[in-house]
């Protein structure tokens, strides 16, 4: 089974096709500004692609380096983070609560 990316990159690569060979069989009349059009979305799939897959590398790499440094200061400061987290379930609970102790008012 091929990865969601690859699939999607695959059908705009069929629909380029799919366009070229309407305008190639004269199935549908192009003018020569639409058939430079598909020529040029063709010429661009290959590089949207490597464009795609060079932004989601890059993106995946700088969250591996933040977790690595969350990973790293809970690892230095356990209790900080403890204790912030357990500050936090306190508020939200404490948010939760009044917020159904509250009486509709009737207007």
């Amino acid at each position: 089974m091929n990865h969601p990316d690859e699939e999607m990159f695959d059908d705009l690569h069929q629909g380029v096709e799919a366009l070229k060979e309407a305008a190639s069989t004269q199935t549908i009349p192009l003018s020569q500004k639409a058939v430079e059009s598909i020529q040029r979305l063709e010429n661009a799939v290959p590089m949207v692609r490597s464009r795609f897959v060079a932004l989601k590398k890059r993106i995946a790499d700088q969250a591996l380096r933040a977790a690595k440094k969350t990973n790293t200061a809970v690892r230095e400061h356990p209790w900080l983070f403890t204790l912030s987290a357990l500050g936090m379930g306190l508020l939200a609970g404490v948010a939760i609560t009044s917020g159904e102790n509250e009486e509709p008012s009737e207007g």
